[in-house]
């Protein structure tokens, strides 16, 4: 399978047989990608030129954004948090049966759990991403290490959120958060390095064991 451009994302199964998904290898669409691998719903990529978008994704939305998410009625979803969250919708109980897809997110018979999961997501869009993308961007050493720190910071604030025992954000199983952070907190272990010399300190025991859980 090519690593270089744009892909379609068909889903195939009983309920979504025509769900089509359009997606690229960028980190928020890696979400996508995981979110179907992870409750194993069945879908399929067709490769496309990145810079000669598909007439049917121009035709759910004239920009070509994506990711985008085309349902069997022909409506459109786009975004990579929202797609993921009607995937988890639509997959689980009770729009799906028990047990045949994982969750991301805690049962609907825990709303606090669930709302505190979408919180951790949004922290990581707002706040988390945006430090990665400043520091990696960086010119001048100054302003490295000063968006470094911020960096490290954010990920500091992202372990000290995390279930104590774990492995994982919220405790033994993958989830919502994790899927979220995950194509970032990869990146931190080869451009960051690379490009950056960034390194963890030792001390950072309770991200390490997630990171590797995850990672």
């Amino acid at each position: 399978m090519s690593t270089a451009g744009e892909r379609h994302l068909i889903a195939e199964d009983d309920v979504h047989s025509a769900a089509v998904a359009y997606a690229t290898i960028r980190l928020p669409h890696q979400r996508v990608w995981a979110t179907l691998e992870y409750k194993k719903i069945r879908y399929r990529y067709v490769e496309c030129d990145p810079y000669k978008k598909p007439k049917e994704l121009l035709d759910l939305n004239p920009k070509g954004l994506v990711p985008a998410l085309k349902l069997p009625n022909g409506r459109s979803l786009a975004e990579s948090t929202v797609i993921m969250e009607y995937l988890e919708e639509a997959y689980s109980p009770p729009n799906a049966p028990e047990g045949q897809h994982a969750l991301i997110l805690p049962p609907l018979s825990d709303p606090y759990g669930r709302a505190r999961a979408r919180l951790e997501a949004d922290k990581i869009n707002r706040a988390l991403v945006p430090a990665f993308y400043r520091f990696l961007q960086a010119q001048e050493t100054a302003k490295q290490i000063q968006f470094g720190k911020e960096f490290l910071d954010e990920l500091e604030n992202f372990a000290k959120a995390m279930d104590l025992e774990g492995p994982f954000f919220s405790g033994k199983e993958l989830g919502f958060v994790d899927i979220m952070i995950a194509p970032w907190a990869f990146r931190v272990t080869n451009v960051l390095k690379h490009y950056r010399g960034f390194e963890l300190p030792p001390t950072k025991g309770r991200y390490q064991k997630w990171a590797d859980a995850v990672l």
